[in-house]
């Protein structure tokens, strides 16, 4: 990765880091922190409590644990730890694929593909040293055990056998009682620390450090790696919104999205034209279709009782609450197939004016007024 790694690296013996380096004393070839990181994670609930708490609730997990490990070695089909039987197995079915030559002692040449390695069944090593560092028979060591007629499992460390992983559990935990019967000393107290309380949730999880990985979270996905196209100025990297070349537009394309809007309003209102809404003009009536949600009757814009309009086709009284109906937005400066149209308000001014016509023709006529009583009463 960098030069100054190499050389802070190299300050450290390789014996510690590389398997290449390895003694193999340990009998495992582990070069990790994973133990350290699963204990940790198993004690995630623990650490939560003060010291003497964490510490009974850690003591009580480990003398269940003791119990638990023990009950599962005597539980093994084989007399080997089912993972190192594992690897033995899996190493047994490389074996088919190595070939080798006999020196007549115990030394043979075994090769695998295009390696090739020196297998010494006298003093059990091999160059490719897996055998050393496991205590476990490596794939070229099977080979040579099988064309001597020995048994792999035989030269299995007796560090993965049942009776050495028991003793490693014989040890176990005494009950204790509560802390009401714990012996008393008669130095002071250690009272626990003054509580500060930090803001924010109190963290969890494991502080990463800044090289390592993060796991990447499932939600919106991210607009980077994408090219932003405004839909104003055709121009890629920025949007609409903060376009600051507004006039740059071409003017057909203005006309398509007049042409456009203008065709989905008509199709909506059923053959509405749209017009510019003028201030100085007398403003137009609006028109819409409105269905009843109860009945599925159809109303040609009832709108307010100032603004309900008559047509031909009119199945609602006029003057009628239209609380029932489904109101949508109306648009100004409408008309209804380019026609006027007549409201509630110009019809009752029409009536009204009809009414006053009418009395006035009574006031001057009013014999015909008197005759048309008497037929009234005559035909009850």
């Amino acid at each position: 990765m960098r030069a100054t790694s190499t050389n802070d690296l190299l300050e450290i013996p390789p014996l510690h880091w590389s398997c290449a380096y390895f003694t193999g004393d340990s009998k495992c070839d582990v070069v990790d922190n994973n133990l350290v990181e699963a204990f940790n994670g198993w004690i995630v609930d623990a650490r939560c409590h003060p010291i003497i708490s964490m510490l009974e609730e850690i003591r009580k997990m480990v003398m269940q644990r003791l119990h638990v490990k023990r009950s599962w070695v005597n539980k093994w089909k084989t007399n080997i730890a089912p993972r190192a039987q594992q690897k033995l197995e899996k190493n047994m079915e490389l074996s088919v694929q190595c070939q080798l030559v006999w020196n007549g002692d115990g030394g043979f040449e075994v090769t695998h593909g295009e390696n090739q390695h020196t297998v010494n069944l006298n003093t059990m090593q091999c160059t490719y040293r897996e055998w050393k560092l496991t205590r476990i028979p490596c794939c070229h060591a099977i080979c040579a055990m099988y064309h001597d007629s020995k048994e792999p499992q035989t030269f299995i460390s007796e560090w993965y056998t049942k009776e050495r992983c028991l003793a490693s559990y014989k040890h176990v935990l005494q009950p204790v009682r509560g802390k009401k019967f714990w012996p008393k000393r008669e130095d002071d107290p250690i009272g626990p620390p003054k509580l500060k309380v930090m803001p924010g949730r109190p963290k969890k999880k494991r502080r990463k450090d800044k090289d390592e990985t993060v796991k990447q979270k499932y939600g919106k996905l991210s607009s980077a790696g994408f090219k932003i196209t405004c839909s104003n100025c055709k121009q890629v990297g920025h949007r609409k919104n903060k376009c600051t070349n507004p006039g740059q537009a071409s003017q057909s394309d203005n006309n398509a999205r007049t042409t456009r809007s203008m065709e989905r309003k008509f199709n909506e209102t059923e053959t509405i034209a749209v017009r510019p809404f003028v201030s100085n003009k007398k403003r137009q009536v609006g028109i819409g279709i409105y269905t009843d949600l109860r009945t599925g009757e159809q109303t040609l814009n009832p709108g307010l009782p100032s603004e309900q309009v008559v047509t031909r086709v009119a199945k609602r009284k006029i003057g009628a609450s239209t609380s029932q109906y489904n109101h949508a937005s109306k648009g100004l400066g409408l008309k209804w197939r380019g026609k006027q149209v007549v409201t509630t308000r110009q019809l009752q001014q029409q009536q009204s004016d009809q009414r006053r016509q009418s009395k006035r023709r009574t006031s001057q006529n009013p014999l015909d007024t008197q005759s048309s009583q008497t037929d009234a009463n005559a035909n009850n």
